[in-house]
């Protein structure tokens, strides 16, 4: 960190510059994954393309700024990667409806669940893709997920910008 302290470029470009490759390759990722979930498993999509890559969108700009904000926070990529680890990927999968259906959970946990973001997205993407709905039917979960997102760049900018200073 201290050497992009000393590097000459800002906040704003540093945070673009750490985030922008990982965005594109993981949304590149998720369309190919799609895409060979069609062509392997016949999985229908009745919906919008271009809703379903703003949903993505919403949801990687979420998760990327997320990573930031543990990056800013941990001490060495070890403690990193166990921050990241049980922030972001036992909740997703255990906590958004992806294994466990959340109405078969008790209900203390079902209202954790409102805090995983995947949980939103999960519901956006079975919409768009298997259901061919519009976005009226789901506009909760784009909106948490707007929210999120914004949240979370808003904490990681802050936290840089502290340590940029």
């Amino acid at each position: 960190m201290e050497q992009v302290r000393m590097a000459p470029i800002g906040p704003a470009s540093f945070i673009a510059g750490k985030t922008l490759p990982y965005s594109v390759l993981s949304f590149t990722s998720a369309l190919l994954i799609i895409l060979v979930a069609m062509a392997l498993f016949d999985l229908p999509m009745r919906g919008s393309w271009l809703l379903l890559c703003a949903a993505i969108g919403l949801f990687l700009i979420g998760a990327q700024a997320q990573g930031l904000l543990i990056s800013t926070i941990a001490e060495s990529q070890q403690v990193a990667f166990q921050v990241a680890l049980l922030s972001s990927l036992l909740p997703t999968m255990i906590l958004s409806g992806f294994i466990f259906p959340i109405s078969s959970m008790p209900i203390v946990v079902q209202w954790i669940t409102y805090i995983v973001p995947a949980r939103y997205f999960l519901v956006a993407l079975r919409s768009i893709v298997l259901k061919g709905t519009d976005a009226g039917a789901f506009w909760q979960q784009l909106v948490a997920l707007a929210i999120f997102a914004t949240v979370a760049t808003a904490l990681a900018s802050l936290r840089l910008k502290r340590e940029w200073s």
